[in-house]
């Protein structure tokens, strides 16, 4: 950008030497506009009409003005066969989105059908297509009107639709009965019927003029909720008219029993969860489409996790019945959970302790054994060992950069003895560098008539190496450790990288420091921060095994 009183000589040289062209702030670059100074809304113009130009062409666009601008509302609008496959999204997409949509109306240009204003949603849905609250309304209106009964005192109360005399709601009896027939009964009888004679059978007209109300009472009519004693509506009734108690029986014996008193209601409701299968287990989300890897925890050999075989078909499992169903002197042979729940539950001892025991005691086994099989983890404690008597242990590690590598030679005390850190040059290969690391301190440990060795690291590949192998450029130094290894009885060990904090601490210590390869026979010798980190190998680090381990 160059200041606008440029002489032309020198914005010709520019141009020349850059090779783009030049113009005038402001400008638009890719789609920006670049300009000098405080922003202006003509800057932004080009980039607002692209916008508005491609807006304007989209389906929903057109889709919305066929909305507001047409005289036919696009809500109303079907799909049909020769429609577009886009144009049928889109109707879906209405369907989503219109009833999201909320109109505040402020002159009232609003759709009165179509177009979400009120509370209600929008009303096209509750006359030509019910929505589904209006649905659920409908069919409890269904079942609790034939149960309001009106008491007439000045007759308020509708003389078709409500149920005020004995015969039922009069709308039922009369053909081609319309919604708009809202006469009231006090209406009807001082007016003598003045309706079509005919619209009524002549036995209902009858009987309606022998027994006529009272009409005396100055009161509105009051309804009557004849599903309780006292005529007043209560939830409890609300809910024994709606949803019936099931009959004793087709009731669930079993499922009753998981209930008793006196005990927990975590262990009652366990044992219920149990038998309906509502538990979280690997067979339960497989119904739901998570298909996992299923292995139980819980049982030696472990099988497929299911809620039959946690609670009764495992190994575990049936140790646990075994044990005290024998203690409990229950004889019979049992091919599932209920079976051995029933046969606990039929017990009728004289002794009422007993009886408790027998009552509540299959719930309290369900709830521990599912309480142990959520908390069965293997808890390993992850720690420095030191070697047996009269062996040293070499710990081997490697640093991330460079191919540093270190070694800590430790007694079965585990008394420092000789420690050593080398990093390898930049053409060598990273694994001849522990090769040779490993080799010294092997001829160290001879040197000093230690032939008992265990060699621990947690690198795989270096295990795999005496196991497998070595490449070609490995073989010299292979040779030689082969060599050695007849000398004296090495063994290799894996251990947890946490186990093996103060060797991989020297290993970095050897990429920071300039020397390439060092020995260290003196503890005073070492690094403050590898000195810091020997104390602690007896503090053990706990890990949690999630996946394994027999309780």
């Amino acid at each position: 950008m160059l200041h606008p009183k440029a002489l032309a000589p020198v914005l010709e040289r520019v141009r020349d030497t850059l090779g783009c062209s030049l113009d005038v702030l402001p400008f638009t670059y890719l789609g920006c506009p670049i300009y000098h100074g405080q922003k202006r809304i003509h800057y932004f113009e080009p980039v607002l009409k692209k916008k508005r130009d491609k807006t304007q062409d989209t389906i929903w666009m057109a889709f919305m003005r066929a909305k507001y601008c047409s005289r036919v509302h696009p809500m109303s609008k079907q799909c049909v066969d020769d429609d577009s496959h886009t144009w049928k999204r889109m109707l879906d997409v209405r369907a989503v989105v219109e009833p999201v949509i909320r109109w505040r109306v402020l002159s009232g240009t609003s759709n009165f059908w179509w177009d979400t204003w009120s509370g209600l949603g929008a009303l096209h849905r509750q006359v030509d297509g019910c929505s589904g609250y209006w649905t659920d309304g409908v069919d409890v209106r269904a079942v609790v009107e034939p149960v309001i009964r009106w008491r007439v005192l000045s007759g308020t109360s509708n003389f078709w639709w409500d149920t005020w005399s004995g015969l039922g709601a009069l709308h039922r009896q009369v053909d081609g009965c319309s919604g708009y027939w809202t006469d009231g009964v006090g209406d009807m009888y001082r007016s003598d019927f003045m309706i079509d004679h005919d619209a009524l059978p002549p036995d209902l007209l009858r009987q309606l003029r022998l027994e006529p109300p009272s009409l005396v009472s100055d009161h509105v009519d009051i309804p009557v909720w004849t599903p309780s004693t006292d005529g007043k509506f209560t939830l409890a009734s609300a809910k024994e008219l709606l949803r019936p108690r099931r009959n004793d029986e087709v009731e669930d014996t079993v499922l009753k029993r998981c209930w008793q008193k006196h005990l927990p209601f975590k262990m009652s409701s366990l044992a219920w969860r149990v038998l309906e299968r509502r538990l979280p287990t690997d067979d339960v989300l497989a119904r739901f489409g998570f298909a996992l890897p299923s292995r139980c925890l819980y049982c030696s050999p472990p099988g497929r996790e299911t809620i039959t075989h946690i609670f009764y078909h495992g190994s575990m499992a049936r140790r646990v019945w075994t044990y005290f169903t024998q203690s409990a002197r229950i004889q019979g042979t049992h091919h599932s959970l209920r079976s051995v729940l029933s046969r606990w539950w039929a017990q009728r001892p004289r002794s009422r302790m007993l009886s408790f025991l027998f009552h509540h005691l299959p719930m309290i086994i369900l709830w521990e054994i599912w309480t142990h099989y959520a908390a069965c983890k293997r808890v390993v404690p992850i720690r420095w060992v030191p070697p047996p008597g009269g062996t040293i242990k070499v710990n081997v590690a490697r640093a991330p950069l460079r191919g540093a590598y270190a070694a800590i030679v430790h007694d079965s005390t585990g008394k420092f003895l000789y420690a050593l850190s080398s990093i390898a040059f930049r053409w060598e290969p990273v694994e001849r560098g522990g090769m040779d690391v490993l080799l010294r301190c092997i001829q160290w440990c001879i040197s000093q008539s230690f032939l008992r060795i265990h060699v621990e690291s947690h690198h795989s590949e270096l295990a795999c190496f005496f196991r497998e192998g070595t490449p070609w450029y490995l073989h010299d130094v292979y040779a030689r450790l082969r060599f050695l290894f007849s000398i004296a009885t090495v063994q290799w060990f894996h251990c947890d990288v946490r186990a093996n904090a103060p060797t991989i601490e020297l290993a970095f210590w050897a990429v920071d420091s300039t020397e390439g390869t060092r020995e260290f026979t003196n503890l005073q010798d070492l690094d403050i921060r590898v000195q810091s980190l020997l104390p602690m190998d007896d503090l053990p680090f706990f890990r949690i095994d999630e996946d394994g381990g027999n309780p």
